[in-house]
């Protein structure tokens, strides 16, 4: 269904008119703890305690009736192979009406001068506009050029991210929310599109127009790199089934770079089945993991390999 939103409350952009937007460099961080919606109740954030928090916004936006104006309070950030989370959490601890008047404003080229600028403050130029799971384009004086976002699940393509809280039963209210965008987001009329996340780095603002207004500082991020893992053949890291495939597949190889040289001797040989092995189930905690042999591997791989989808491999 295609989204409209209104910016009547842009008409107090006079009173931002002035001020100026620092900005801030977030931490690259690279995470598997993630999920986003299906969570137990009461638990739904828990998995952001080991994400730094990015920057606080100071209380500058209260007032509202019945429900109290979005006041932004710290952002988080974080990534995967995949993947890029977000957490914004509010000073209310009364809930407030997420659904209407919170924005994610993306600079993808880090250029002012090109996209939407917020409350004209001339700090960020957005090519990229979210309004809870909905992305669509921005351009200089146009606020939404119309045209949405794809992404490609297995063929089917659709223009949302995910996340909570969301629209159940309604538009989302509470203190807090979470996104999950994905990496292969494409903007166009058509899939499959163009794709937006062409650099590894990009400016970003947390935004509102409930009662005065709120932005957060412009917020620089770097997508992160999975940290290398010992025997982690497949880079997604995790030490598992399939990066003894990539050994398997590659077995004998010799040269440079060879994904499952796990001793870096520019030679795929068993020498590596054995660094594979010895940290299979790695970078898990302590607890100790079977290591399946060769040929039972052989049986792991192909029982997954037929129980599950494709795409379940590329998470």
């Amino acid at each position: 269904m295609k989204h409209t939103y209104s910016l009547a409350a842009l008409t107090f952009l006079a009173a931002f008119g002035s001020q100026t937007v620092a900005q801030v460099i977030a931490p690259s961080t690279f995470t598997t703890s993630i999920q986003v919606r299906d969570e137990a109740a009461g638990t739904e954030f828990d998995d952001w305690a080991d994400i730094p928090i990015t920057l606080t916004d100071p209380l500058d936006n209260e007032g509202g009736s019945p429900l109290p104006f979005v006041d932004i309070n710290t952002v988080q950030i974080a990534n995967d192979q995949t993947s890029l989370y977000i957490r914004v959490t509010t000073h209310s601890s009364v809930i407030s009406a997420l659904g209407s008047g919170m924005y994610l404003a993306f600079d993808l080229d880090q250029d002012t001068g090109t996209g939407f600028d917020v409350f004209a403050l001339g700090e960020i130029g957005s090519d990229l506009g979210y309004i809870t799971d909905y992305p669509y384009q921005q351009a200089t004086g146009t606020f939404n050029t119309g045209v949405e976002g794809v992404v490609d699940y297995g063929g089917a393509f659709i223009g949302l991210a995910v996340t909570y809280p969301y629209y159940e039963t309604g538009p989302p209210v509470g203190t807090q929310i979470e996104w999950s965008i994905p990496l292969s987001l494409a903007i166009g009329p058509d899939g499959p599109g163009t794709p937006v996340f062409t650099s590894d780095t990009f400016d970003l603002m947390v935004w509102n127009d409930q009662g005065a207004g709120d932005v957060t500082e412009v917020i620089t991020y770097t997508l992160a790199t999975a940290p290398a893992v010992t025997g982690d053949y497949n880079g997604d890291g995790m030490v598992d089934a399939a990066d003894y495939t990539v050994w398997r597949d590659s077995n004998g190889d010799i040269g440079a770079d060879l994904p499952a040289d796990g001793n870096g001797d520019m030679e795929v040989n068993g020498d590596d089945y054995t660094v594979w092995a010895n940290n299979y189930g790695g970078p898990a905690p302590s607890s100790a993991v079977a290591v399946p042999e060769p040929a039972a591997l052989l049986l792991v791989v192909a029982a997954v390999g037929f129980a599950f989808p494709r795409s379940m491999f590329n998470r």
